[in-house]
Protein backbone atom coordinates (compact mmCIF):
# COMPACT_ATOMS: atom_id res chain seq x y z
CA UNK A 1 0.00 0.00 0.00
CA UNK A 2 1.17 3.64 -1.21
CA UNK A 3 0.91 6.04 1.51
CA UNK A 4 0.00 9.89 0.51
CA UNK A 5 2.67 12.66 0.53
CA UNK A 6 2.25 14.45 3.76
CA UNK A 7 0.82 18.05 3.69
CA UNK A 8 3.82 20.62 3.28
CA UNK A 9 2.94 22.12 6.61
CA UNK A 10 3.58 19.20 8.58
CA UNK A 11 7.53 20.08 7.81
CA UNK A 12 7.25 23.59 9.36
CA UNK A 13 10.02 23.18 12.41
CA UNK A 14 11.81 20.47 11.55
CA UNK A 15 15.26 20.15 9.72
CA UNK A 16 15.14 18.77 5.72
CA UNK A 17 16.64 15.66 6.57
CA UNK A 18 13.86 14.97 9.23
CA UNK A 19 11.04 12.29 7.84
CA UNK A 20 7.38 12.91 7.72
CA UNK A 21 5.90 9.52 6.87
CA UNK A 22 9.14 8.23 5.66
CA UNK A 23 9.36 11.34 2.97
CA UNK A 24 12.32 14.10 3.88
CA UNK A 25 11.68 17.96 2.73
CA UNK A 26 13.69 17.71 0.21
CA UNK A 27 12.03 14.74 -1.24
CA UNK A 28 8.27 15.59 -1.79
CA UNK A 29 7.26 16.21 -4.92
CA UNK A 30 6.18 19.54 -4.66
CA UNK A 31 9.07 20.64 -2.89
CA UNK A 32 11.37 19.25 -5.99
CA UNK A 33 8.77 20.78 -8.53
CA UNK A 34 9.15 24.15 -7.03
CA UNK A 35 12.59 23.95 -6.83
CA UNK A 36 12.63 22.96 -10.11
CA UNK A 37 10.35 26.01 -10.94
CA UNK A 38 12.36 28.61 -8.93
CA UNK A 39 16.08 27.56 -9.50
CA UNK A 40 17.03 27.64 -13.33
CA UNK A 41 20.46 25.70 -12.98
CA UNK A 42 21.16 22.20 -12.63
CA UNK A 43 24.18 22.69 -10.43
CA UNK A 44 22.50 24.46 -8.06
CA UNK A 45 19.73 22.56 -7.81
CA UNK A 46 22.26 19.15 -8.12
CA UNK A 47 23.63 20.74 -4.90
CA UNK A 48 20.44 21.25 -2.89
CA UNK A 49 19.47 17.82 -3.83
CA UNK A 50 22.61 15.96 -2.68
CA UNK A 51 24.20 18.41 -0.15
CA UNK A 52 21.20 19.26 1.62
CA UNK A 53 22.77 19.38 5.03
CA UNK A 54 25.68 17.99 5.96
CA UNK A 55 25.72 18.22 10.38
CA UNK A 56 29.13 16.88 9.88
CA UNK A 57 30.85 19.63 8.37
CA UNK A 58 28.58 22.30 7.54
CA UNK A 59 30.75 23.33 4.75
CA UNK A 60 30.87 25.66 2.90
CA UNK A 61 27.52 25.86 0.93
CA UNK A 62 24.86 27.88 2.52
CA UNK A 63 21.27 27.98 1.64
CA UNK A 64 17.71 27.87 2.27
CA UNK A 65 13.77 28.28 1.06
CA UNK A 66 11.12 29.72 1.18
CA UNK A 67 8.06 27.93 -0.52
CA UNK A 68 4.14 28.14 -0.87
CA UNK A 69 2.27 25.97 2.10
CA UNK A 70 0.45 24.83 -1.11
CA UNK A 71 3.96 24.30 -2.97
CA UNK A 72 2.81 26.34 -5.79
CA UNK A 73 5.36 28.65 -5.88
CA UNK A 74 8.98 29.12 -4.17
CA UNK A 75 11.77 31.19 -3.77
CA UNK A 76 15.50 29.43 -3.20
CA UNK A 77 18.35 31.08 -1.69
CA UNK A 78 21.94 29.80 -2.70
CA UNK A 79 25.47 30.63 -2.07
CA UNK A 80 29.12 28.90 -1.53
CA UNK A 81 31.63 30.95 1.03
CA UNK A 82 34.48 29.55 -0.38
CA UNK A 83 36.07 32.80 -0.80
CA UNK A 84 35.95 34.84 2.57
CA UNK A 85 36.14 37.92 1.17
CA UNK A 86 33.59 37.71 -1.51
CA UNK A 87 30.57 36.11 0.53
CA UNK A 88 27.68 36.53 -1.74
CA UNK A 89 24.40 34.33 -1.57
CA UNK A 90 21.85 34.18 -4.92
CA UNK A 91 17.94 34.13 -4.44
CA UNK A 92 16.31 32.45 -7.43
CA UNK A 93 12.61 32.51 -8.19
CA UNK A 94 10.48 31.79 -10.99
CA UNK A 95 12.97 30.22 -13.03
CA UNK A 96 15.71 32.95 -12.82
CA UNK A 97 18.17 34.60 -10.03
CA UNK A 98 15.85 37.47 -8.78
CA UNK A 99 18.74 38.94 -6.99
CA UNK A 100 22.17 38.74 -4.42
CA UNK A 101 22.61 40.04 -1.21
CA UNK A 102 26.32 40.17 0.55
CA UNK A 103 24.64 37.35 3.45
CA UNK A 104 24.51 34.23 3.73
CA UNK A 105 21.14 32.83 3.55
CA UNK A 106 18.58 32.73 6.39
CA UNK A 107 17.95 29.90 8.17
CA UNK A 108 14.90 30.77 10.55
CA UNK A 109 11.46 32.36 9.65
CA UNK A 110 12.54 35.41 11.56
CA UNK A 111 15.55 35.98 9.51
CA UNK A 112 13.57 35.85 6.70
CA UNK A 113 10.82 38.00 8.15
CA UNK A 114 13.52 40.74 9.19
CA UNK A 115 15.35 40.37 5.47
CA UNK A 116 12.27 40.23 3.10
CA UNK A 117 9.36 41.67 5.02
CA UNK A 118 7.14 42.28 1.67
CA UNK A 119 8.48 40.11 -0.97
CA UNK A 120 5.33 38.33 -1.16
CA UNK A 121 6.07 35.19 -3.24
CA UNK A 122 2.49 33.50 -1.55
CA UNK A 123 1.71 31.96 1.92
CA UNK A 124 4.92 31.05 3.30
CA UNK A 125 5.26 28.19 5.55
CA UNK A 126 7.28 29.50 9.11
Amino acid sequence: MVSATPLLAVYAGKYVYDEVDGTRFLNHPQVRAAIEAAVPAEDVRDILYTRGFEPASGGDVNWGMMIAADGSVAAVCYGQFADKNAQEAAWYAEGEKAFSLAMMCPSEASEIEASFGDWSIGSILG
